[in-house]
C-alpha cells in the first residue's frame, strides 16, 4: 500500500544518500574525484539539501560549508551566481541560501540587544542588560596591548611621580584600581562603590534608566572584567546564599558612603515577605541563565525551523539580505547586481507561481529594502509582481524609479500597467496628468473619471482621429491612451455595433470575438475562433468558446471549455492582492457569468435525457438554451 510505497522510497533514499556521502568524502579515494562527486552529483541534482532526514541535510551541508569561502561576498556568489537552484525550484530553496549566511556568524559571541531596542528599567538596581554599544566595542578593540614593566631607574621615577600625585589627591598614572574592585574605578575610590559613582556618574544615568536604591540580600549582576558598560553581565546567586538556601549577611553602606558591617540577616533587615524575596531571587536566576545565552544557541533552532517553515525563512531573509548587502563594498555590488536580475529572470521559478510564500517575493522585498538598491529592468519588474502575487513590493519599487528617474517613461508605461492591473484608476490617471503633454487628455481624462462616458467617447474620438493627422502632437504612449480610454468609454455605453467595426479595421481578433458573441453572430464568431490563431486563450475567450460550443448543441465541450475557464478565473483570482477588493470586482462578474453557463450545461444534460422519453416535460420547453444563452450574454 502507500505506507510499503513509503517506507521503501525512505530506505532508497537513505540507502542513495549513504553513497553520495562516502563518494564525496571517502579519504580512499583522491580529492579531485571527491570533488568531481561533489559537483557535479550533489550540487546539480542537490539531493542531499532535500532530503526529509534533519541529519543527512546536515551532513551534506557542511560540505557546502567546506567548499564556499567564509566571507559575506563569495557565500552572496555562490546563492546568484554559481549554484544552479532548478533543482530545487518547487521549494523554498532560499532557506538554504540563508543557511549558508548565518552559518559564518560568530557562534560564540553573547546574544546582544540592538540600542534602539525597547527597555523597561531594572527590577534589581545595578543590573546591565546585554545592549550592543558600539563606540565602547570600538574602544575596547582600538585599546593598546599593555607595556612591559620599566627598568629600576624608570621605576623609581614613577615612584616619585605617583608619590606626588597622591599628595595632589590625583589618581596615580599608570596605576589600576585596587584589588577587587570594579572596572573602570578610579584608584582611592573606596570599595562597594560602582565604577559610574566612583567618576560622579550615577549608574542608572549610565544606562539611560532611573537610579533605584539597591536592595540588601537580593543578588545583584556583577560586571566581568574587562566588559563596559552595556556589555552582558552574569549573575551568580550561588555567591550570596548559604548552604542551606538563606542570603549571606553583607555590609550596607550609611548615608554617608563608609562600610558598616551590619550582621542583621537580609530577611530581617527589610519590611517585605518571602514572595518578594523568592521572585527576586527567581528573577535573579532567569537573568544570568538568559545573559549567558551565546549566538549558537539560538541561530541552530531558528535555522532548522526556518527549514520547516517557508515564512520564517522568507522573513529571515528579508531581514539579512539589506544588512549583508550594506556590508559588501561598491566592487563587489556592481558585480552582483547582473547575476540578481539573471537569477530573476528564470524560468524554473514559474513552479513557485501558486505558492505562498516564495522565492521572488522574498528576493524582490529584499532588494526593495536595500541600499543601494540594484538597477532592475521595469518590465522585469512588473513581470514578477504580476506572475508571483509581488504587486505590494514592486509598486513601490517602480515608484521609488519614478522618482529617480523621471523621463523614464519604460519605468512608467511598467508602473501605469501594474496600476491597471490592481484597479488603481485613479493613481493612474493622476500620473498620466503628470506625464501627458497635452491639455486634450487631461480634459479627455477628468470627463472618464467622473463618469461622463458619452462626452468622454466624444472627445477621445477627436483626439484619436486628430492624432491619426498630426494635428496633435503627443508621444505613442499618449496616443495608445486615448484609444484604450475610448473603447472603454465604448464598452461602458454599449456600442458594441461601432467596437466591431473598430476591429475589423485594425484586425484586432480578441475585441472583435468579445463583440460577435455579444451580438449572437454565431457563423462569425465560430469562424474567428477557428480560423485566427491571433486569438490569446484567456479567460474571456474560453467562455466565448463555451458559449459556442452550447449554441452547438455540443454539451460535453461546453462543460469542458466551462471548466477551463473557472480554473483560468481562479488562477487570476490566486494572482491579485489579498488586500482589498476592488482588483477582484471584474472577476466577480465572470464567475457569475461561469455559474449561468454551468446551469446551461445541467439543462442541456436534462434536455438530452429528456428527448428519450415520451411527453417529457422539458419536450415542450425547447427554447430554454436559447434563453438561457441570450440571459448570459447580457450580464
Amino acid at each position: 500500500g502507500q505506507f510499503e510505497g513509503t517506507a521503501l522510497r525512505g530506505e532508497w533514499e537513505m540507502q542513495f544518500l549513504s553513497l553520495l556521502k562516502l563518494l564525496c568524502t571517502s579519504d580512499r579515494l583522491p580529492q579531485d574525484l571527491r570533488d568531481e562527486f561533489f559537483t557535479k552529483v550533489e550540487r546539480l541534482f542537490m539531493a542531499g539539501l532535500r532530503s526529509s532526514s534533519p541529519q543527512s541535510r546536515e551532513e551534506f551541508f557542511s560540505m557546502y560549508h567546506t567548499h564556499v569561502p567564509p566571507t559575506l561576498y563569495d557565500r552572496f556568489h555562490f546563492v546568484f551566481m554559481a549554484q544552479d537552484w532548478e533543482a530545487m525550484a518547487s521549494q523554498f530553496w532560499l532557506k538554504q541560501a540563508l543557511d549558508l549566511i548565518l552559518s559564518i556568524l560568530k557562534d560564540e559571541e553573547r546574544i546582544m540587544l540592538a540600542p534602539n531596542s525597547a527597555q523597561i528599567p531594572p527590577l534589581i538596581a545595578g543590573t546591565r542588560q546585554n545592549v550592543f554599544n558600539p563606540s565602547a566595542q570600538q574602544q575596547q578593540r582600538q585599546q593598546p596591548p599593555p607595556t612591559p614593566a620599566p627598568a629600576a631607574p624608570a621605576a623609581a621615577a614613577g615612584a616619585a611621580a605617583a608619590a606626588a600625585a597622591a599628595a595632589a589627591g590625583a589618581p596615580v598614572p599608570g596605576q589600576g584600581p585596587p584589588h577587587g574592585a570594579p572596572p573602570g574605578m578610579p584608584p582611592g575610590a573606596p570599595p562597594g562603590v560602582p565604577p559610574g559613582a566612583a567618576l560622579g556618574v550615577p549608574l542608572g544615568a549610565a544606562l539611560g534608566v532611573p537610579q533605584v536604591a539597591p536592595l540588601s540580600g537580593v543578588p545583584v549582576m556583577k560586571a566581568e572584567p574587562g566588559t563596559e558598560d552595556g556589555a552582558a553581565m552574569d549573575v551568580k546567586v550561588e555567591d550570596f546564599k548559604t548552604e542551606d538556601g538563606a542570603f549571606k549577611d553583607e555590609p550596607m553602606a550609611d548615608a554617608g558612603g563608609a562600610g558598616v558591617s551590619m550582621k542583621v540577616p537580609a530577611r530581617g533587615r527589610f519590611p517585605v515577605g518571602d514572595q518578594v524575596l523568592d521572585m527576586l531571587t527567581r528573577h535573579a536566576e532567569f537573568l544570568s541563565t538568559a545573559g549567558g545565552l551565546r549566538v549558537s544557541d539560538m541561530m541552530g533552532a531558528l535555522r532548522e525551523y526556518a527549514t520547516v517553515d517557508p515564512g520564517v525563512a522568507h522573513h529571515l531573509w528579508v531581514l539579512v539580505f539589506p544588512i549583508v548587502w550594506a556590508t559588501l563594498e561598491k566592487p563587489q555590488q556592481i558585480h552582483l547586481a547582473k547575476p540578481i536580475i539573471t537569477l530573476l529572470s528564470k524560468e524554473y521559478h514559474q513552479r513557485q507561481a501558486m505558492v505562498r510564500p516564495n522565492v521572488v517575493q522574498a528576493l524582490l522585498e529584499g532588494i526593495s529594502l536595500s541600499q543601494p538598491q540594484p538597477k532592475i529592468p521595469p518590465e522585469l519588474i512588473k513581470y514578477l509582481g504580476k506572475t508571483f502575487n509581488a504587486w505590494n513590493i514592486a509598486i513601490p519599487l517602480l515608484e521609488s524609479h519614478v522618482v529617480i528617474f523621471p523621463d523614464e517613461t519604460r519605468c512608467l508605461d511598467s508602473l501605469l500597467d501594474l496600476y491597471r492591473g490592481v484597479a488603481e484608476d485613479d493613481v493612474m490617471y493622476g500620473l498620466w496628468r503628470r506625464r501627458c503633454h497635452s491639455d486634450l487628455t487631461r480634459t479627455c481624462l477628468t470627463l472618464v473619471q467622473a463618469g461622463q462616458w458619452e462626452r468622454g467617447e466624444d472627445l477621445l474620438g477627436e483626439a484619436v482621429r486628430q492624432g491619426q493627422v498630426g494635428a496633435i502632437q503627443a508621444g505613442r504612449g499618449e496616443n495608445a491612451l486615448w484609444v484604450e480610454q475610448w473603447l472603454n468609454a465604448s464598452r461602458q455605453l454599449g456600442r458594441w455595433d461601432t467596437l466591431m467595426e473598430y476591429a475589423r479595421a485594425t484586425e484586432n481578433h480578441e475585441i472583435g470575438v468579445d463583440c460577435l458573441w455579444r451580438l449572437s453572430d454565431w457563423p462569425t464568431l465560430k469562424d474567428t475562433l477557428h480560423n485566427k490563431a491571433q486569438v490569446e486563450e484567456g479567460v474571456s475567450t474560453l467562455m466565448t468558446r463555451a458559449y459556442l460550443a452550447l449554441q452547438e448543441g455540443d454539451v460535453n465541450s461546453g462543460d469542458m471549455r466551462t471548466a477551463q475557464a473557472m480554473d483560468a478565473a481562479l488562477r487570476k483570482w490566486w494572482q491579485l492582492p489579498s488586500v482589498g477588493c476592488t482588483p477582484q470586482l471584474p472577476l466577480l462578474q465572470v464567475f457569475q457569468q461561469l455559474v449561468e453557463l454551468k446551469e446551461s450545461v445541467r439543462i442541456m444534460y436534462d434536455l438530452a435525457n429528456g428527448n428519450r422519453v415520451t411527453n417529457h416535460p422539458f419536450r415542450l420547453t425547447s427554447t430554454v438554451v436559447e434563453i438561457s444563452l441570450r440571459g448570459s450574454t447580457r450580464v
